[in-house]
């Protein structure tokens, strides 16, 4: 039985539970390794704009070393140009230090909450799922919940109920950045939108202008012509 490695040379951290939840979770036989890297707000504002082009402080950015991968099951023998000794390296995982504070005291619970939570999740895009989509949106925060509630079941004080609410609170949070995101790409299309009907009709009543003046034009030489004619 192989399992999922969490390395961080930054902190030292305690995530073999988690790791063990979302390797269970997602079905994984293989021996599997990711990165943890933790950063400042300015530098993962200048990560988000460099690789993404978005220009804004996110709080956990993913980089994949495996394409296609979503529902996989890995297999060294199929990832030789991505192994590391035993294991398959899946990617990075960038968190922003700042985001998980401010985001742990939004939500009303701990910094260690919030951290498990953004890793649960670049975890998943590692693995090749994502949420641009309502649909893969759906599945991958399906896989979220199912690694969380396995690696909270050890836990008796979190009850289904809470486990529930702890779930929606960090969804809610984790894609504010992604709806915004999207909002404004939606503002620019339609702003877009707007300036080509604009200058669509813009045309449209150049031309019907020039028309006009043609038939103007017309009418006035069979005037001129008709005039002629009249006197002789």
């Amino acid at each position: 039985m192989g399992k999922l490695v969490l390395e961080c040379v930054e902190r030292r951290l305690h995530l073999k539970k988690l790791a063990k939840a979302v390797h269970t979770a997602l079905l994984q036989k293989a021996n599997i390794k990711a990165e943890i890297v933790f950063t400042d707000a300015e530098s993962m504002q200048s990560l988000n704009r460099s690789t993404r082009g978005v220009d804004s402080v996110t709080d956990v950015l993913s980089y994949p070393s495996l394409d296609g991968i979503r529902g996989v099951l890995l297999d060294p023998k199929n990832c030789r140009t991505e192994m590391d000794g035993r294991y398959i390296f899946i990617g990075s995982i960038v968190l922003c230090e700042e985001k998980i504070r401010e985001q742990a005291k939004e939500i009303g619970h701990s910094e260690k909450e919030e951290t498990e939570y953004l890793i649960v999740h670049g975890l998943m895009h590692l693995f090749g799922y994502d949420h641009m989509t309502e649909e893969d949106k759906t599945l991958m925060r399906s896989k979220e919940k199912q690694a969380l509630l396995i690696y909270h079941r050890k836990d008796r004080k979190k009850s289904q109920n809470a486990e529930d609410e702890y779930l929606k609170k960090e969804t809610d949070v984790s894609t504010g950045m992604y709806r915004k995101e999207q909002a404004k790409i939606k503002k620019e299309k339609d702003q877009a939108a707007k300036r080509e009907k604009a200058e669509a009709e813009k045309l449209k009543k150049a031309e019907g202008s020039a028309e006009k003046e043609k038939a103007g034009e017309k009418s006035e030489t069979a005037a001129t012509e008709s005039k002629g004619k009249s006197k002789k």
